[in-house]
């Protein structure tokens, strides 16, 4: 018996000279990467054992980073946990009555928009569409727009002002329709002259063209390309461009309800409907009855859109969402409140360091630690309500989303579910790393402050993750 002690005593000690030997092996590789790589970097790296929590790799795991589209982890996980998988958005027409005498409707109508971020213009005007088969030729009072699900500011702070024109970054509010954006571009002509060339969800916002056009394909040297949408929903292009071909744009879309409003205007008059009073914003009324009806996807679904594609408008509408629901408040503020708590019930503790602004990774204020995130999947992975929802909804490394395109060889090739995060000097990933032994790591690699192009820090990040493989 005490020759089996010492044995076992002695297989412990080699074991764990074997491995401490190992780790030291790989913590100077990685050391000699970070340098090779990202020598100019501050680098934040936590590599754990799921369930055990064992510490395979930390550096600089304690501070806190710019995780830019990585908060989007922390939306998934309290809204999953908050809403659950099968949540939908509903978008409603109610009237105070549905009698509907001679092809005239005696009441109001009233659209309840819920923020719902995948509903389209199409989908509007299906529901408009549906008073007339329901024999409506007459409405004796007003569209009433209800837009009040969702409130404050619908920009978060610390976003850069540069981004605002564009689709990545249009406004969240309860009104959202093709996600807020249009697409148009700016073509040369046989003439040499920039035209506009809308698409067709750009039909009926008018373009001024304020341009000047600059002769070569360099960048002018004193005069900046200004582009912006007013109130009235009216792009106006203000500034410099290079005489480039298809010079393609994605702008958001400055005042939703507007655009909401004119689409039902248009869709109410091609189906003969009158109305005697207007089409405004207000609150619907209690009691109302149900005319149609609007449900977006199950939000597993809705989610997985978010993670894969790293979509803003689905994660702003989410933090919205959580907000709402968690504290009766639509708002930012409310939603980035409520994630914190959620996710902290979920982790069983407090978040060491949370500075976050928004639910999307927009804000430059937003810092959080790679040991918190880690904190965080490991409790999602312990969670059985969470587990498969976020393993499905993650990008897959060499097969979905943002990781399509990265890791595309074995032993990488569809073993990592991760989140990427990506804005200029910052390069964020997170996630589960499966191994060819089966074993299953939670990591967290976090890089702030990249000179130049960010390709060095993802390969990076890829090659940590083919030393654990």
């Amino acid at each position: 018996m005490l020759k089996l002690f010492k044995f076992s005593v002695s297989q412990f000690l080699f074991s764990s000279f074997l491995f401490s030997s190992f780790s030291f092996c790989f913590a100077d590789k990685i050391q000699n990467l970070i340098q090779d790589k990202t020598p100019e970097a501050s680098v934040g790296i936590l590599i754990e054992q799921v369930n055990t929590g064992k510490i395979l790799y930390s550096y600089n795991a304690g501070h806190a980073y710019a995780p830019a589209s990585n908060n989007k982890i922390l939306t998934a996980i309290a809204a999953l946990k908050q809403l659950g998988n099968s949540y939908e958005f509903l978008t409603v027409v109610s009237a105070n009555n549905s009698d509907i005498q001679d092809h005239v409707l005696n009441s109001p109508i009233y659209i309840k928009f819920s923020g719902d971020p995948s509903l389209t213009s199409d989908d509007l005007q299906d529901l408009i569409n549906t008073l007339k088969t329901l024999g409506i030729q007459k409405i004796n009072g007003d569209v009433i727009l209800d837009t009040s699900e969702y409130s404050g500011s619908p920009v978060p702070l610390g976003v850069v002002h540069d981004d605002l024109p564009y689709c990545f970054m249009a406004p969240i509010q309860s009104v959202i329709l093709n996600q807020n954006c249009i697409n148009f571009s700016v073509n040369l002509n046989s003439n040499n002259q920039m035209v506009i060339d809308k698409q067709a969800n750009a039909e009926g916002f008018s373009i001024i063209n304020n341009l000047v056009q600059i002769p070569g394909k360099d960048d002018p040297k004193t005069c900046t390309f200004y582009p912006h949408m007013d109130q009235n929903n009216q792009v106006i292009l203000e500034g410099c461009l290079t005489a480039k071909q298809n010079i393609n744009f994605s702008f958001a879309i400055a005042n939703p309800t507007l655009y909401a409003e004119k689409i039902i205007q248009q869709t109410l008059l091609a189906n003969n409907i009158q109305i005697t009073g207007s089409i405004k914003t207000g609150l619907q009324s209690k009691d109302t009855k149900i005319l149609a009806s609007h449900h977006s996807d199950p939000l597993i679904n809705l989610v997985t859109l978010m993670l894969t594609t790293s979509n803003n408008i689905y994660a702003g509408s989410l933090t919205h969402a959580v907000g709402y629901a968690y504290y009766g408040v639509g708002s930012n503020k409310a939603g980035v409140n409520a994630i914190e708590s959620i996710d902290s019930a979920l982790m069983g503790k407090p978040f060491t360091y949370f500075e976050i602004e928004d639910g999307a990774g927009d804000s430059r204020y937003n810092m959080i630690t790679p040991n918190d995130l880690v904190d965080l999947l490991q409790a999602a992975y312990k969670d059985p309500t969470l587990r498969n929802d976020l393993l499905i909804s993650l990008p897959r490394s060499g097969m979905t989303g943002t990781l399509k395109y990265r890791m595309g060889h074995v032993p990488l090739l569809g073993n990592v579910y991760a989140k990427t995060g990506s804005m200029q000097g910052i390069s964020t990933l997170s996630g589960y790393l499966k191994t060819r032994q089966g074993k299953i790591y939670v990591f967290s690699i976090m890089i702030n402050g990249l000179a130049s192009s960010l390709h060095p820090a993802r390969d990076l990040q890829d090659a940590i993750l083919a030393i654990f493989s």
